[in-house]
């Protein structure tokens, strides 16, 4: 089963197709016609009214137009991330709100160069393994000795987005590194701080932007009970 990714991410945010992986075309707001003018001149024999003399409803008198609001970038990558991040907690037992949040964050909702170029939504390196569409090699922002560097890593590429959720479940539950954390699985808050403490990520603040996320979208709705 395909998830459309980027293309409802696209949508949302109104970038061109060039701007993310394949994307749609845009989604414009639905909006209602509005009411139809209605005679209030009936009589049993039909007479032709002159224009001065009908009754019509003035543009105010009908209400505002019902329009649905579009969605934003956030919300449209939420929604389209749901179903794999709930079916990688069925698997492997990651709350489906950290995977949300954590793909938000890693691909900058799908505008990363990895996520673009390779797929990888969550920034999994290709150390010792390669993904199954090979490596990428992409320049990466690392705090090293407290210290902002850049550096030029190996990434696992994917065939497509499933695959990279997919993946990211099977990489925390099968490394003994990141064991602690399965101590926490009805406590998603934790569970982030587990995998921030052992090393997924060496940015000081990486939990403190994980459960951010989790709390602005109410991302903890979608956890299986």
């Amino acid at each position: 089963m395909r998830y459309p990714f980027v293309r409802v991410m696209a949508v949302a945010a109104g970038l061109s197709v060039a701007a993310l992986i394949p994307l749609g075309a845009r989604l414009g707001s639905i909006t209602t016609p509005p009411l139809n003018t209605v005679s209030l001149h009936e009589t049993s024999r039909p007479t032709a009214v002159p224009t001065q003399e009908r009754e019509t409803v003035a543009p105010s008198a009908r209400g505002p137009r019902l329009e649905e609001p579009p969605l934003t970038l956030e919300h449209s990558f939420i929604l389209v991330s749901v179903a794999p991040a709930q079916a990688s907690q069925q698997e492997t037992k990651v709350p489906a709100s950290v995977t949300i949040a954590q793909a938000m964050l890693e691909s900058d909702l799908g505008r990363s160069g990895l996520s673009q170029n390779a797929n990888n939504y969550f920034g999994i390196k290709a150390r010792p393994d390669p993904g199954p569409a090979g490596v990428v090699y992409m320049n990466t922002w690392e705090v090293v000795g407290g210290k902002n560097v850049t550096v030029k890593e190996p990434f696992r590429a994917y065939h497509n987005a499933d695959e990279s959720f997919v993946d990211h479940g099977k990489f925390l539950s099968e490394r003994p590194l990141y064991s602690a954390a399965f101590k926490y699985t009805g406590d998603p808050k934790q569970f982030a701080r587990e995998i921030h403490k052992a090393g997924y990520a060496t940015d000081p603040n990486y939990s403190s932007k994980l459960i951010a996320l989790m709390d602005k979208f109410n991302l903890y709705q979608y956890d299986l009970k």
